[in-house]
């Protein structure tokens, strides 16, 4: 018996509207063509769309991130430690104010909040500046990250569920095989 979450983890024909208009656009042009070789046609044409997407992010969009965001994410960090070494700074006018010695403690949790924010800041940077070499990986990085998310999901789908369980690609070219041919008993 199928869960409802199990149901919404495999999208199958149909469920996806971009995906449909591109189908809708796609199927009279494989008519001709007998359903396993059709899903395997849809198939190439999904795996090349998601590439495309993929591609896009990787390239273009994470590189753009890393090359705007330098500045808004310093003020953020420089504002965080101000809120963290708010504290040092109320206790220590509470003491010098009223005359009393402050303690180490103190200064060190105002160093220790300064190290942070300089350590957030460093990481932020070296993070910033790796998506901006992101726009540099090669398709074939891109392909071969795409082939292996694949051939994870079905690979590790069907651990632990129903021995009926079926991989998702399977499900998938089915659905679109079905869907190809209605008369179909699938």
């Amino acid at each position: 018996m199928t869960t409802t979450t199990e149901l919404a983890v495999v999208p199958t024909a149909g469920e996806l509207p971009v995906l449909d208009r591109v189908k809708e656009g796609i199927d009279p042009l494989l008519e001709w063509a007998p359903p396993p070789l059709h899903s395997a046609i849809w198939a190439v044409v999904v795996f090349l769309l998601l590439l495309t997407a993929l591609s896009l992010v990787v390239r273009v969009v994470l590189p753009w991130v890393g090359r705007v965001l330098p500045g808004p994410a310093e003020a953020v960090i420089n504002w965080l430690g101000m809120v963290l070494v708010l504290p040092e700074f109320v206790g220590t006018t509470v003491l010098v104010r009223s005359r009393r010695q402050v303690p180490n403690v103190v200064f060190e949790y105002g160093e220790a909040v300064q190290g942070t924010v300089a350590g957030g800041q460093r990481v932020a940077r070296s993070f910033l500046t790796a998506l901006t070499q992101l726009g540099k990986v090669s398709r074939g990085w891109l392909v071969l990250v795409l082939l292996v998310v694949f051939a994870a999901w079905d690979g590790t789908y069907c651990g632990g569920r129903s021995p009926d369980c079926r991989m998702p690609t399977t499900e998938w070219a089915d659905s679109v095989a079905a869907e190809t041919n209605p008369d179909s008993d699938q």
